[in-house]
């Protein structure tokens, strides 16, 4: 078997196509990047210092990777097996996890930093 080269182009038109794909077939991604796009203008309209906005637009990203990598989970554990496995089912457990932990960092997040701004600490 030939080993793969490296190709900058079809690596990016993979994670492209990848992204559409999850777009596509998952609910809790497209409402995800529609809070995205919500947050980030709540962001830009605060009325508080760029750098604390920057640091709120920076956390967002967070939660649709992490939808993203549970989706990723979630296939592979759907190809893998087609009947009822505890190990299959604790594995989407721990992959859902992944996406409740980010919001709940990114929510501690935006606490801190609007506190910052808004001088309460």
């Amino acid at each position: 078997m030939k080993p793969a080269k490296f190709n900058i182009i079809n690596n990016f038109m993979n994670s492209i196509n990848g992204i559409v794909d999850v777009y596509k077939s998952e609910a809790a991604f497209r409402i995800e990047v529609v809070a995205f796009v919500i947050m980030c203008t709540v962001a830009i309209l605060l009325p508080i210092d760029t750098v604390y906005k920057v640091v709120l637009i920076l956390s967002l990203p967070i939660v649709p990777i992490a939808e993203v990598i549970n989706s990723a989970i979630e296939r592979a554990v759907d190809t893998a097996t087609l009947e009822f496995d505890e190990n299959a089912k604790k594995s989407k457990d721990a992959a859902s996890t992944i996406v409740m932990l980010s919001l709940v960092w990114v929510g501690a997040i935006w606490c801190a930093v609007l506190a910052m701004a808004f001088k309460v600490i």
